[in-house]
């Protein structure tokens, strides 16, 4: 991704936890960044994109599975409370991206 180390942070945190781990973290984001990636283990990034959204649900994020939304809110902090749209779900080995 070509992105400089120290833009790149490392949370133990993510480590097999709750949807509302993912919460806290996201609260913590400098609003100075628009787009973040989050990578996380099973069972709770799967939850995490199922608490994200209604307009989809999933069973498994898989290895290298994206799951992407966007939120209408400028400050992170506003996150959990903010609108947030579905925008796609792709893996490596899927067929087609929902």
């Amino acid at each position: 991704m070509e992105l400089p180390r120290e833009a790149i942070l490392l949370e133990e945190e993510l480590y097999l936890c709750y949807a509302s781990t993912f919460l806290k973290l996201i609260t913590r984001i400098d609003d100075d960044f628009n787009t973040v990636a989050i990578f996380a283990h099973n069972p709770g990034i799967t939850d995490f994109a199922n608490y994200l959204t209604e307009e989809i649900r999933i069973d498994n994020v898989p290895t290298a599975g994206v799951f992407a939304i966007s939120a209408d809110t400028e400050k992170w902090e506003d996150f959990d409370r903010a609108a947030k749209k579905f925008l796609f779900f792709d893996y490596p080995k899927s067929e087609e991206a929902v």
